[in-house]
């Protein structure tokens, strides 16, 4: 079997596996109780506080904040170094539909970082 058609068959399926724990109540149930802990103002410790600060978790942060079809564009092109027509491929879509998301990514995530990210 080709290893390519590997690759795109194990992100295709991780893709998957992410949206339906997404979907999933753990999930929800976890954002909810550190909303709820957030909203009752419980103290951070100090590294806790600089681990926030750090550059890497804002834009970590900044990422996981896109809407799913932006967020994996974003992780398979800069942070799994794929190239643009293998995207497409995993994604099941045109070349230029996988620029354009990246072009509007890169734009949401410049707005939301206000300056971090320069080209």
């Amino acid at each position: 079997m080709n290893a390519t058609l590997v690759k795109t068959y194990l992100y295709k399926m991780t893709i998957n596996r992410s949206y339906d724990y997404l979907r999933s109540w753990s999930y929800r149930n976890h954002l909810f109780t550190n909303k709820f802990a957030s909203i009752l103002g419980f103290q951070k410790s100090i590294d806790d506080f600089v681990v926030l600060e750090d550059e890497k978790v804002v834009i970590g942060n900044a990422v996981l904040s896109l809407t799913p079809k932006y967020r994996e564009v974003i992780i398979l092109y800069y942070f799994k170094d794929l190239k643009i027509d293998e995207v497409a491929i995993i994604l099941d879509c045109s070349v230029n539909t996988v620029k354009t998301r990246l072009s509007r990514a890169r734009t949401m995530l410049k707005k939301s970082l206000g300056g971090i990210l320069d080209e």
